[in-house]
């Protein structure tokens, strides 16, 4: 196996169609819970690394894939791209875990299939406790108001995930930063589709206003 990238703590690896995504082991309770649509997987242990393997016919960062589509995404593409993500995290939110903001290096295009892959991000919890997000970051355009604005450490929930989400299909259906300040301007392009609808209701700054609704 080769070396082709290492995105973060994740080393991937290839060999004709035969990719390995290469984790520390005390890692693996984001593991148990990944899945990938079209392809099967195995996960294999050493003492220090949890292996997830699978064969692919393309597996590149989402800034890559944005790359060799000239920075803009389609719009069936940027749907696509937001269901998966939004399904990963209901799923990864159903196990007590949080992802607090994207990035475009945390997900990897699969089979045209996209998936958060950054298991260090994640926030865990207890039952009947909350996320406490308390690690220093470096901003970005996808991180929501309440943690751009606030002071660490920060209760959060999922109303945060669902913020940096809808930014990050805004910028790649754009190639430019869309806030709640500017969605209306900037999405106007796609005006009365479903995922117009779906992406301003993301983008609003009351956490309580955000809900995931495509239909």
């Amino acid at each position: 196996m080769q070396l082709i990238k290492t995105l973060q703590n994740i080393n991937i690896y290839k060999k004709d169609n035969v990719i390995q995504l290469v984790d520390s082991m005390d890692k693996d309770f984001f593991w148990d819970v990944f899945t990938l649509k079209n392809n099967k997987i195995s996960k294999t242990s050493t003492q220090e690394h949890i292996i997830i393997e699978f064969q692919a016919k393309s597996c590149v960062s989402l800034k890559e894939y944005l790359e060799s589509k000239d920075y803009l995404l389609s719009y069936d593409d940027a749907t696509t791209c937001l269901l998966d993500l939004y399904e990963q995290c209901k799923e990864l939110i159903n196990n007590n875990m949080l992802v607090p903001f994207f990035d475009l290096e945390d997900i990897l295009v699969i089979d045209n299939h996209f998936y958060f892959i950054q298991s260090n991000k994640v926030i865990t919890k207890e039952e009947g406790s909350h996320f406490i997000y308390s690690v220093p970051f470096k901003k970005n355009i996808f991180i929501s108001p309440e943690i751009s604005s606030g002071t660490l450490p920060i209760k959060l929930t999922f109303a945060s995930t669902l913020y940096s989400l809808g930014a990050l299909i805004s910028y790649a259906l754009t190639n430019e930063e869309v806030t709640f300040q500017n969605k209306e301007k900037k999405l106007n392009f796609i005006y009365l589709t479903k995922l117009y609808s779906c992406l301003l209701r993301l983008l609003e700054k009351p956490l309580y206003q955000r809900i995931f609704l495509f239909g």
